[in-house]
């Protein structure tokens, strides 16, 4: 007999006394023997144990031994009894595929997942193609190898695993979770966004009349200006956006001179060469003669691309304000320095970013300017959630559970190319037709950005279901007008209640849309653009 030696003390409170010891007797069986029989395996009294199989699988070792299975396996590894449907793990455990979805079922995820770990690729397919979602979530949970994917798959502590259905229980805290901040926010409780104001025109007395406002933008036409990839974003929505504010704005499609093919070794060389599209460019400018030019400086200028002493130049002739819109100011990859040299204002979208910091010719924007004439918010919303985007970010990881619960989707990832990704108009659309829209702006684990796509999915009604980390959160209120989401259990069960409560849905896009047309609009965006150039 094992014999345990606890102290322990019931005397009251004051002076301090001996403790006595206490007594407990265990069982002389081995922790291993007694671990086996929990999961109703016999105890290991061999190196080897040997039973006989009669229905041997294409990976069972019974087809290779004789009819006789081996679970006595020196290392982590499994096998698989083809119809008998058990799993013998780590050469001690011999368990049935029933068991594994029981203990799922039953919310013991960490010993169903243990057990999934352990299996060969052809026993996992057990687990990966099995009938029950439950079954399917805990494989996929179960199979994260990497830190991020950790992150993702990680259980939620407040509303529990994900499934199926959502039940009563989840229900139960979504609706107090919305409820509590909805009368925070009513009550004015809740603070307002750090950085709602951050269109505000302060120290002018007489504003710029938009009206009469000349800008030309020179962005690529199509994303790194390579004809074979989608069309910029940029392009569009800085085009449409002005319009709507009532701004003369003429747009210039510098695909030949604003991304370097040596620095882009995916961009074709273009057919003009560099001195006759900044030619065309001169004489676009001399047509126009723009208050203001806006172009972008998403990239390092180089000998074959337009450049500082360029725009230097043509400011001195034309006499024009020059702002450089750099979309994607990271500092381990963009050096901004050039652009100081020329530019009157720096747009830049990233709040993390260090080489902005104190310039007092530099803006932080929270997104480009949405053209909310690109989406059609009277459109049916047939589409329960939608992601259209590129394959990266961990988005198949995100969006996988969805689609094993069974929720209507529209999901198109893609590489960016025109062959492969939908056009602008069919984005539009099927963006304009979504309950629910999924975001994320994962770049580094120092560097998570708001998307343009989350204003997008806010301008044509939809709610956003944003991944935590971003600056979602300066600009907009949690549960007010967008729905925060850190792993895939939160995303699975807002999705499912809010496409079966359409009154949260419709109220939460509204409040949102509202809140984008009072801070962020383009009238805002231009306004405040044209008081800090002019």
């Amino acid at each position: 007999m094992m014999v345990v030696m606890a102290a322990r003390s019931r005397s009251p409170p004051g002076p301090a006394k001996p403790a006595k010891p206490h007594i407990a007797a265990l069982p002389e069986e081995p922790p291993k023997m007694a671990m086996a029989a929990r999961f109703n395996a016999l105890p290991e009294r061999e190196p080897r144990r040997k039973s006989r199989c009669s229905h041997p699988g294409p990976s069972c070792m019974s087809g290779r031994q004789g009819g006789t299975s081996f679970c006595g396996k020196e290392r982590f590894g499994s096998i698989r009894c083809g119809a008998a449907r058990r799993c013998a793990v780590g050469g001690w455990m011999d368990i049935s595929v029933g068991e594994i979805c029981d203990a799922v079922h039953r919310g013991d995820l960490r010993f169903a997942m243990w057990v999934m770990r352990h299996l060969t690729p052809e026993s996992g397919a057990l687990f990966r193609n099995h009938p029950d979602p439950a079954v399917q979530l805990c494989y996929l949970r179960a199979r994260a190898n990497t830190h991020r994917l950790h992150e993702i798959y990680r259980p939620c502590p407040i509303l529990g695993p994900a499934g199926p259905t959502l039940r009563p229980r989840q229900r139960a805290l979504i609706e107090n979770i919305l409820t509590a901040h909805w009368m925070d926010w009513q009550r004015g409780v809740t603070p307002p966004p750090l950085c709602r104001g951050i269109f505000q025109v302060r120290g002018r007395a007489q504003p710029v009349d938009l009206g009469a406002l000349r800008v030309v933008t020179v962005f690529a036409q199509r994303t790194s200006g390579n004809p074979q990839l989608i069309e910029n974003d940029f392009y569009v929505h800085f085009r449409e956006s002005g319009r709507e504010a009532g701004v003369d704005v003429h747009a210039f499609a510098g695909d030949d001179i604003l991304y370097c093919p040596d620095l882009v070794p995916s961009k074709p060389r273009g057919e003009r060469s560099r001195d006759d599209a900044l030619q065309e460019l001169t004489a676009f400018l001399e047509a126009r003669r723009p208050d203001i030019v806006i172009a972008d400086g998403n990239f390092f200028p180089t000998a074959n691309t337009v450049d500082d002493r360029y725009w230097t130049e043509q400011k001195a002739r034309l006499g024009f304000r020059l702002a450089i819109c750099v979309g994607d100011c990271y500092d381990d990859s963009t050096d901004i320095r050039p652009w100081l040299r020329c530019a009157d204002l720096i747009l830049v979208m990233n709040d993390t970013a260090g080489q902005v910091h104190g310039l007092p010719n530099a803006a932080l924007i929270p997104s480009l300017p949405i053209a909310a004439s690109l989406f059609d918010r009277t459109a049916p919303k047939d589409i329960g959630l939608s992601c259209i985007g590129s394959e990266s970010r961990n988005r198949v990881a995100w969006l996988m559970p969805l689609q094993v619960v069974g929720l209507p989707l529209y999901v198109k990832l893609h590489d960016r190319t025109a062959e492969r990704a939908p056009d602008f108009t069919t984005y539009c659309n099927i963006m304009s037709r979504s309950k629910l829209i999924f975001n994320n702006g994962f770049v580094t684990p120092y560097v998570n950005i708001q998307t343009g796509r989350f204003y997008e999915a806010v301008v044509c009604g939809s709610v956003v279901l944003d991944e935590v980390g971003s600056s979602s959160f300066k600009y907009f209120s949690e549960y007010i007008h967008y729905i925060p989401i850190s792993n895939i259990d939160q995303l699975t069960a807002y999705a499912q209640f809010l496409i079966q409560n359409e009154d949260w849905r419709s109220m939460i896009a509204n409040s949102a849309r509202e809140y984008w047309n009072e801070n962020y609009s383009s009238v805002r965006f231009w306004t405040f653009l044209a008081n800090r150039l002019l």
